[in-house]
């Protein structure tokens, strides 16, 4: 029974973040099923993937916004998530080109390795700057 209590602590002291990874899988699905389904249909996949990639932004402010966070949708925090999301694309892109062009890591581990940075930026960005509460 101790350790069902310390589990469920521990789960309500990061359920936020938890919810949050739960978000960012779904987003991920959402974009790699949009890109393949694209692909499908002969769309370059330089078309295809910022398509799948906005699929998933858009799934992810919806769920954040209501799931995560806990705020309703306005123009203010659907304009700062899109601009933390394109910021943590760039992230991305740097980390990944570091990884594999210089340290020659392969592609699978280096995205792998590049979650752990970006994943835990995009929800601090969210938490302090987009979805900051009006009375902080």
């Amino acid at each position: 029974m101790r350790m069902k209590e310390k589990i469920v602590q521990v789960f309500n002291k990061y359920k936020q973040f938890i919810l949050f990874c739960i978000v960012g899988a779904s987003n991920t699905l959402i974009t790699l099923g949009v890109y393949t389904l694209l692909l499908q249909f002969n769309v370059p996949y330089i078309i295809a993937s910022p398509i799948g990639y906005i699929c998933g932004v858009f799934n992810g402010y919806l769920w954040s916004s209501k799931v995560v966070f806990k705020q309703k949708k306005t123009m203010d925090n659907a304009t700062k998530f899109i601009i933390v999301n394109l910021f943590v694309l760039g992230v991305n892109t740097l980390l990944m080109w570091i990884w594999v062009d210089n340290l020659e890591i392969h592609e699978i581990w280096a995205q792998g390795l590049t979650i752990c940075f970006t994943m835990p930026l995009n929800f601090i960005l969210n938490k302090i700057w987009t979805y900051r509460s009006k009375s902080s």
